[in-house]
């Protein structure tokens, strides 16, 4: 019985440190099954629908409330920082209480002055999780008497194993319900039971496991840090250096693929490494120091990988993270560097780096990613309406970049970036941007092309199909270039009609002499795009079919317009 008077004890002490954040806890999971299965999934027309915002506001606030809790009983046994634990408790509820409120009613102020709002609370909402789970495991770090490097190793088996409870039980759960249902009656309970198993088991193993590191130690988990982890981390450096030494060898650019690879490997290394210190001995141990200097060399690759990509399209959401990763590594391996020199471990100095640096993405005027991605997107719009204004013949170099920069500026939605579309659209509506950014392309087609040609265009928003008489309907998509197919002449009286998934097999060939003939003709007198598409309504037939065309393009030579230098077709073929 020594196994279980082991967890009765081990459950006493953990509600004794932890009970009220595991309370908050589960009870913003059972809030969040309430929601989730009650409202979104299942008994829609019950009463509890009326209390929607009510259950997704509790939901946030329990959840985000959570961790500024934790926080205050990770170090509450000192006595002297009441009013510290005061003042981090209320900042706890005014952050969760301003970001559920957000969340909820601020969601229904769109068009409103407070809906921008929302964003500066998501913002410090962010800042306040990293900073509150930050603190929390350098106070349980220091508390635990270890290295940084052997609580790193111990609190991540723990995590692992309270990680590999819940999934046992969250299994045994879902069979439990399965037969309960098969013998009586079904709940159409989905996510209610596992956030209620999340709540009682899943957080309050993974608490005990970062807080009583003593027991995070097994023979398992040194053989996976010492020699399986290790082993492959060191392969995978392999594979990436001999991939360096081709880059110096064949003088090439490396690939875009080559900077998430290396990241991941830093990420992964990362903890591969930093856990391995805590746990390893002898010749292993000096490979594991070795191992983050190893990856030095490879951030000259990653810097290349983000300068190709920035210089030509600006600061994205992705590239601006990719800028602070590589500052991340550069601070890391130099601070590494000094401390390993210093014979000491990294210490807690990751519980500062990692933090500060998410803080100032995410979060400081200026240098935050919301504002730096607006500045660099903006640039290149206006670069491009400058060259417009001024009727540079070069804006065409610029159309297909600013075009991009303008879709980025739109859909990430940041308050900096809304702002300013709001202001570009007062003197170039939407519309317009979008005719511009598409005049200027087509200049740029034309300009790289090896011919001159006119270009028609003709797309046929909906299509209704005749299906009676015919067995059969495939989509169809059929493209022919001159200047990259093997051919002299374009036929268009025998244009093939190839079925979309399998090019090899083919519908149909359509005779579209005089249909592009007629097309060529409207476009050049000026009509518009929906009397072009009067004339691709009826369908075109073919042997044993039909063809529906729902969209052609094709060039005609500025010389000899009764040669066509490409073609493209797709649509819908029924046929027997």
């Amino acid at each position: 019985m020594l196994w279980l008077n082991k967890i009765t004890s081990g459950i006493k002490t953990l509600l004794k440190e932890h009970l009220i954040s595991i309370v908050v806890f589960l009870v913003g999971m059972i809030l969040a099954g309430i929601e989730t299965d009650y409202i979104e999934n299942l008994f829609i027309d019950l009463p509890v629908k009326a209390f929607q915002d009510e259950l997704l506001f509790g939901t946030c606030f329990c959840l985000f409330l959570t961790p500024g809790i934790l926080l205050v009983e990770s170090h509450f046994k000192n006595k002297k920082q009441k009013i510290i634990h005061v003042l981090e408790l209320l900042i706890s509820f005014a952050v969760s209480g301003f970001y559920s409120w957000a969340e909820t009613i601020g969601n229904k102020l769109e068009n409103t002055p407070y809906a921008d709002y929302e964003q500066y609370l998501t913002r410090a909402a962010i800042v306040y999780l990293i900073l509150a789970v930050a603190c929390t495991v350098y106070f349980l770090y220091k508390k635990s008497g270890e290295t940084f490097e052997g609580y790193f190793y111990k609190a991540f088996v723990g995590v692992i194993r309270a990680v590999a409870i819940y999934i046992i039980m969250a299994i045994g759960i879902l069979l439990i319900m399965h037969i309960f249902e098969s013998l009586f009656f079904t709940t159409r309970l989905e996510l209610l039971p596992e956030f209620v198993l999340m709540g009682i088991v899943g957080f309050p193993a993974g608490i005990y496991g970062i807080s009583h590191v003593e027991e995070g130690d097994s023979g398992f988990s040194k053989v996976l840090f010492c020699y399986v982890n290790t082993f492959m981390l060191a392969a995978a450096f392999l594979v990436v250096y001999a991939y360096v030494i081709q880059i110096i060898l064949t003088w090439t650019f490396p690939s875009n693929e080559a900077f998430s690879i290396m990241a991941g490997l830093f990420i992964a290394g990362l903890y591969v490494w930093t856990a391995a210190q805590g746990v390893t001995e002898g010749k292993l141990l000096v490979t594991c120091r070795i191992m983050p200097l190893l990856f030095a060399p490879l951030i000259i690759v990653q810097s290349m990988c983000l300068y190709m990509r920035v210089s030509e399209y600006g600061f994205t959401f992705s590239r601006y993270g990719g800028l602070f990763l590589i500052l991340f590594e550069v601070f890391y391996v130099l601070y590494y560097l000094i401390r390993l020199l210093m014979k000491k471990g990294i210490g807690s100095a990751l519980l500062i780096m990692i933090p500060a640096m998410i803080i100032c993405f995410f979060a400081i005027p200026r240098i935050n990613v919301y504002s730096v991605v607006t500045a660099s997107q903006k640039k290149v719009v206006e670069n491009f309406i400058a060259r417009v204004e001024a009727k540079d013949d070069t804006a065409y170099d610029f159309s297909e970049k600013a075009e991009s920069s303008y879709r980025e500026l739109k859909m990430r939605s940041s308050i900096e970036g809304k702002k300013y579309v709001e202001a570009l659209n007062v003197k170039y509506s939407d519309d317009v941007l979008n005719d511009l950014f598409d005049e200027y392309r087509y200049r740029e087609e034309v300009q790289s092309k090896p011919y001159e040609y006119y270009k028609t265009e003709v797309r046929h928003a909906f299509v209704t199909i005749e299906l009676s008489g015919y067995r059969y309907i495939s989509p169809f998509y059929t493209t022919i270039d001159l200047s990259t197919d093997d051919l002299t002449k374009i036929d268009t009286s025998k244009i093939p009609a190839r079925a979309k998934y399998n090019g090899a097999m083919v519908l149909g060939e359509a005779d579209l002499s005089e249909l592009i003939s007629k097309l060529r003709v409207m476009d050049v007198a000026g009509a518009q795009n929906t009397e072009l598409q009067n004339l691709i309504v009826d369908p075109i037939p073919v042997e044993n079919g039909l063809l529906y065309l729902e969209d052609i393009k094709f060039e005609v030579d500025k010389k000899d317009e009764s040669v066509v230098n490409k073609i493209t077709i797709d649509g819908y073929c029924v046929y027997n």
